[in-house]
């Protein structure tokens, strides 16, 4: 009997004995019973489990049966490091690679300490310290870990051969990040083995299941087998990269490797863009821009654009900038540009420059030492901002000498440098007044397209100015251009068409002409509609709408507007 009572009392000795503490709350986590489970784990910690430690460390970082406590889960993960768990001082290497090993021991940090744990920087010396110890002890994860601080470290630690070496080391102990280590080192090789191994060591990845294995197995294939890359693309999505997330977004929307699917695409893209990757925020706004037949939807489209710029991206910056220009926002949009400019975006610096030749915006400080780099680079759209810049005195003073040689430089390829170098010819700007030469290039600009040098062109035709009298020729500038609703050209039309210019008079028409100039705001057009309408020029005497041109002219044309007036007071 006694003997049997001193075995019982070992049995239950061992039941209770740190280990099989520590197995009983495996068990009961395995058994889904998860708050037991972290109430026997966290006594057997206590009580110096160092697998215990480790287990609620984990517990505390993820939230498992207790509130998430990144501090707590530093403190315990440090006492089974410290003593000697390999497995431990991996996990702190990691954290502290995203920047996660200096949680302050707080017992009131509450919620908010898990917030301002985002966005630290990685901690490469702690990362360091733990995965040497790790590696040291033989874990093989750590070697994996410690081979990409030698890669992408800081800059006096990169070593190749030590990383190639722990990458070996971790792939033959079949690590899948020391495989796709050494994959990524080999892949570049211009020896033919050397690629063979890489993709032996991706596959092996691969198929344990690591998703940035499957990423770079993707990028490999796509070029030759689209289908092979999108099955890649999809495993490294459903494992949470966002660049995976895009590539496969992308597939679908392209129906590239994969049966075309346009609403699983976004909802990849939007995924993607939520993970961080701007390049498929950008993506989304161009959907709501009117791609892929979705109707614009300019608001949801800005949401995504804002997305991709908040995340750094210079061109999300830039078309969240124009994006806002096209909204009528123009420092909102001018804010976006700088952003993008600042980042290196040199579409943004054209773009501002020009906002600030459009609508006097305060120009960038060294514009036109850019301007003037790009123009000597063989740039002719800089070499014309240049000029306008030059002519215009944006960014510096008013040089119209070098305004005239740029736009000479720019005129062999550019319209709108034609125009002005034919403009500042007739205005002499720059050197003496030349009107034969100038309008000449006027000419030129006006058949191109230029709506300012057709109307320009058409005036000094019709009044024979530097060169023959053109009156036919000037109409049908005028013509063209007041087709496009122009309505300096309209007006324009109807002074000829009022009769004495060489063309057959129409008063109808005329009245047509300067009633349509008018209503886009032309004052001299105000003006004469009222006098033909007051005077049954074109049309029967209608003294209200003729009263109403006259007072909308006035404010412009007050002697000639008011005598018209009062002449309709009289017969009134």
């Amino acid at each position: 009997m006694a003997d049997l009572v001193r075995r019982l009392k070992l049995r239950l000795a061992s039941l209770f004995s740190i280990d099989a503490q520590t197995e009983r709350g495996a068990e009961l986590a395995a058994r889904g019973h998860r708050r037991e489970s972290f109430r026997v784990l966290t006594k057997a910690a206590r009580a110096g489990g160092i697998e215990a430690q480790y287990q609620v460390g984990r517990a505390y970082l993820r939230g498992d049966a207790v509130p998430p406590s990144p501090g707590d889960a530093i403190f315990w993960l440090e006492q089974a490091a410290n003593a000697g768990l390999p497995e431990a001082q991996h996990f702190l290497a990691a954290l502290a690679m995203q920047g996660l090993n200096h949680a302050a021991h707080d017992l009131f940090a509450g919620a908010l300490e898990s917030e301002a744990m985002i966005g630290r920087p990685p901690d490469y010396a702690a990362a360091r310290f733990w995965a040497q110890q790790a590696a040291d002890a033989g874990w093989a994860e750590a070697k994996a870990l410690l081979a990409c601080l030698y890669n992408h470290g800081p800059a006096e630690w990169h070593d190749r051969h030590a990383a190639d070496t722990l990458n070996r080391a971790a792939a033959a102990a079949d690590c899948p990040q020391g495989r796709l280590g050494l994959a990524v080192s080999l892949v570049a090789s211009e020896l033919e083995e050397d690629r063979t191994e890489a993709r032996r060591e991706l596959t092996a990845a691969a198929s344990s299941g690591l998703p940035a294995a499957n990423l770079m197995l993707g990028s490999l294939d796509a070029a030759v087998d689209p289908a092979a890359a999108a099955g890649h693309y999809r495993i490294a999505a459903e494992g949470g990269l966002p660049t995976g997330m895009l590539r496969y977004g992308m597939a679908l929307l392209a129906g590239r490797g994969v049966a075309r699917d346009p609403v699983a695409g976004e909802g990849w893209l939007r995924r993607a863009a939520l993970g961080g990757e701007a390049t498929a925020a950008c993506l989304v706004a161009d959907l709501y821009l009117g791609g892929d037949g979705l109707p614009p939807n300019l608001a949801e489209a800005g949401i995504w654009l804002r997305c991709g710029a908040e995340r750094g991206s210079p061109v999300a910056s830039r078309r969240l900038g124009q994006l806002c220009l096209r909204q009528g926002d123009r420092a909102e949009g001018a804010n976006w540009l700088q952003k993008a400019a600042a980042l290196g975006d040199e579409i943004a610096r054209v773009d501002l420059a020009q906002l600030a030749l459009a609508y006097g915006l305060p120009a960038q400080a060294d514009l036109r030492a850019w301007l003037a780099a790009k123009a000597e680079a063989g740039d002719m759209a800089a070499a014309f901002n240049l000029g306008v810049c030059c002519a215009e005195a944006v960014g510096g003073a008013l040089d119209e000498t070098a305004a005239l040689a740029r736009f000479r430089q720019a005129a062999s390829v550019l319209p709108a440098a034609r125009y002005w170098l034919g403009r500042m010819k007739i205005e002499g700007r720059g050197e003496p007044q030349d009107l034969g030469g100038g309008r000449i290039w006027l000419e030129r600009a006006a058949r191109e397209g230029v709506v300012e040098a057709q109307l320009l062109a058409g005036e000094m035709m019709v009044n024979g100015r530097g060169g023959d009298r053109d009156v036919r020729g000037g109409y049908d500038l005028f013509k063209r251009l007041a087709a496009t609703g122009h309505a300096g050209a309209q007006f324009s039309l109807g002074v000829l068409k009022a009769g004495g210019h060489g063309i057959p008079p129409d008063a109808v028409e005329a009245l047509g002409h300067f009633r349509a100039a008018a209503q886009q705001g032309h004052p001299r057009a105000a003006l004469m509609a009222g006098r033909y309408l007051a005077h049954g020029i074109g049309a029967p005497v209608n003294r209200i709408e003729a009263g109403g041109w006259l007072r909308r002219a006035r404010p412009f044309h007050y002697d000639e507007a008011e005598q018209e007036l009062a002449r309709l007071r009289e017969v009134a």
